[in-house]
């Protein structure tokens, strides 16, 4: 802007003066005046970049002949004709015009210096300052900030950890951008020390924002997922992710409903106990829910959903009701007959599109009562190979393929294989453990590798002390692991493992998991009950009952070795660290569920040492680098409090950066996707959370 101030008076009185002096002050010129009025630019901010910038018009005024015009740093133009930086004349009432050359980086100042006679001013332009805002969103950071006329393109930068440079996260985005959304790894994240930068730039320069911490936000990205239809007791929480991350089931075992098949009336609550699996896909970055399944013979405490699994695209669901009655055998049979309390069984269901439907019903070759046929599962990666567990199976038999009938082991437990031919399931194998002993209750735990050829079995009331000797029954529920390898349909027992300080009550087994190739194997032992701290430390000295632990195994080789000695960084009494465990698909990222954990922090990396909330429960997460173990992060939930038994349940997809942990005796009567997290008014209603 220009403010112009008028001497038209002063003017009037100098020719005045001029005719009765001869000029005043005594001078006798000839009257030319050539120094005009002063005239001053008003300064400009938020100019864009790399642009001719105009200032507002001035006029000339306070000069009765021709005047000198000159220009520093930019360009002038006189009654609206070309811009020259040329020195020039005006005459008074001339209108000038001015223009500087703006920056190519943000707020920055150019300037110009204009001089008419003996007058002068500066004009001075700043660029657009960048201000870079984030918001939370679920399971996201959304970024923001005000476009700039003038730039070519936008980078945003992260810094993920203290002492690191800056690096481009994504893509450059296109000058018409205002805005970023980005899927956060919450576990990963180095939330106090990440920070984040918007780069702006032209194509000869880009220039940053100044950082900003994303700290704040990070309770409050934690997705949380209830129940289209949460009740007491209905225990929401096991978890299944598929391997891309977009689709994710839950299961609440204890759903009253007595709905049959897909979508059906989740208000009815007459059938106690029945059983339900919750879908839930992400889509165009949002997620939603998708499906409410039942079994296709929903029963009385049936507990439809104690296990489930998921195919790595998502399309393939397996349920299992370790409760149910049916009587028949195979591959479906009449699911309405309840003459074998508990036998079992399994539900497989498929995905088309949006729409589920149940393909399968499953029951052992060999069904009898209490066997808990379906009490956990595994898929291999495609979804062809179903590994099912029976712990309450009493065959005494050994290994693969032998006598399914005898019950002389009682709860010794079984596996059974199947493999999907032409999309028609068949049994594959009946495996045992290679040292069945009554009460050991093999298969409580079931893990399958990607091509479904590894399959690792937990026992964890197994009672072997040493792992040369499993006839030994020295320890009472010690617990023990059992690796088998499939080749040409064949399969045949591969390793027996033991934790490096097996221990009575140590219950190793309690959870299992391997990684995609199958040459990395996560044995969980909720027993155990060192006071050790971290990776690889003592193990002899058992003062902290069920403080639990995990231990990792590595096949050099043909022969399984433990890699690994892992304990939380809080290690407490009842704990229970190690009740769930997972691995990504490369077998780099670990984690380990510890429903009894009693600290009141929330979200992630918080205070571990406060136990006011009594089995509120954690899951911490670890990572391989350079061949070691170490301790990453620290997880809690986002309304962590006493008894919601958090991290009971814990699943990753492939590449490690989403993980869905579940509490099942969380009480909030919230649905969906609500951000009420508070009103405790159901108990153990169940929770799932989402990092």
């Amino acid at each position: 802007m220009f403010n112009k101030i008028n001497f038209k008076s002063r003017a009037a009185l100098f020719i005045l003066c001029g005719v009765l002096l001869g000029g005043c002050g005594g001078g006798s010129g000839d009257g030319e005046d050539t120094s005009p009025d002063s005239f001053a630019f008003d300064d400009e901010t938020d100019a864009p970049l790399a642009q001719w910038y105009l200032s507002d018009e001035i006029e000339v005024e306070g000069i009765n002949a021709e005047a000198p015009i000159s220009i520093v740093g930019g360009e002038y133009s006189i009654n609206y004709g070309d811009f020259t930086d040329e020195d020039g004349s005006v005459y008074e009432g001339d209108i000038i015009i001015v223009r500087v050359f703006t920056a190519d980086t943000i707020d920055t100042e150019t300037e110009l210096t204009l001089t008419i006679g003996d007058e002068e001013d500066t004009f001075t332009v700043r660029t657009a300052e960048v201000v870079l805002r984030a918001k939370d969103a679920f399971k996201k950071i959304t970024f923001s900030w005000d476009s700039v006329d003038g730039a070519d393109y936008y980078r945003l930068l992260e810094k993920a950890h203290a002492g690191e440079e800056f690096e481009q996260v994504g893509r450059d985005l296109e000058s018409t951008s205002i805005g970023l959304t980005l899927d956060v790894p919450i576990h990963r994240l180095d939330w106090l020390n990440a920070e984040y930068k918007l780069q702006t730039c032209t194509n000869a320069e880009c220039s940053e924002s100044d950082a900003i911490s994303v700290y704040s936000y990070m309770k409050r990205s934690i997705g949380y997922f209830k129940a289209s239809n949460p009740e007491s007791y209905d225990r929401f929480g096991r978890v299944a992710l598929s391997a891309d991350g977009k689709t994710l089931a839950v299961a609440a075992p204890g759903d009253d409903s007595a709905a049959k098949g897909i979508d059906g009336d989740d208000g009815d609550n007459s059938v106690s106990g029945s059983g339900a699996v919750y879908v839930y896909v992400r889509d165009d970055g949002e997620w939603r829910f998708q499906a409410y399944i039942k079994a296709s013979n929903t029963g009385e405490a049936d507990a439809f959903g104690r296990a489930l699994a998921l195919s790595d695209d998502g399309n393939t669901l397996a349920v299992g009701a370790p409760f149910e009655d049916g009587a028949s055998a195979g591959i479906d049979g009449d699911g309405l007959s309840d003459a074998l309390q508990d036998s079992g069984a399994v539900y497989v269901f498929r995905r088309a599109g949006d729409a589920w439907s149940q393909q399968n019903y499953i029951k052992a070759s060999n069904p009898a009562v209490n066997d808990n046929f379906g009490s956990a599962l595994a898929l291999s990666a495609y979804g062809g190979t179903l590994a099912v567990a029976a712990p309450g199976q009493d065959s005494s038999a050994v290994l693969v393929g032998g006598d399914e009938v005898d019950q002389l082991a009682a709860d010794s437990g079984a596996v059974y294989v199947f493999s999907l031919n032409a999309d028609n399931w068949q049994q594959q194998a009946f495996i045992k453990a290679s040292n069945t002993g009554a009460g050991d209750g093999f298969g409580g735990r079931v893990a399958l590798s990607a091509n479904g050829n590894s399959l690792v079995v937990g026992a964890p009331y197994e009672q072997s002390l040493f792992a040369g000797q499993p006839e030994d029954n020295s320890a009472a529920n010690a617990g023990a692991a059992y690796v088998y390898g499939r080749a040409s349909g064949s399969w045949s027992f591969k390793a027996y493992l033991k934790a490096s300080n097996a221990q009575s009550d140590g219950r190793f087994g309690s959870a299992v998991a391997i990684a995609n190739d199958g040459a990395t194997v996560a044995v969980g032992s909720a027993g155990e009950a060192s006071i050790a701290i971290g990776v690889n430390g003592n193990q002899l000295d058992r003062s902290n009952a069920e403080s639990g632990a995990a231990y990792v195994f590595n096949l050099e080789g043909d022969a399984w070795v433990q890699h690994s000695y892992i304990k939380a960084s809080n290690g407490d009494i009842g704990d229970l660290f190690g009740s769930a465990i997972a691995l990504n698909a490369a077998g780099s990222l670990l984690v380990v569920g510890a429903p009894g954990e009693s600290s009141a922090a929330e979200g992630v990396s918080g205070t571990q040492s406060d136990n006011s909330a009594t089995d509120a429960g954690a899951a911490y997460v670890f990572e391989l680098n350079a061949g070691a173990w170490s301790q990453l992060k620290y997880v809690k939930a986002s309304n962590a409090e006493a008894a919601d038994g958090f991290g009971s349940y814990v699943s990753l997809d492939a590449s490690g950066d989403v993980l869905a942990v579940g509490a099942p005796e969380e009480r909030s009567s919230s649905t969906l996707f609500s951000d009420l997290q508070t009103s405790n008014a159901l108990n153990a209603a169940g929770a799932v959370y989402l990092y």
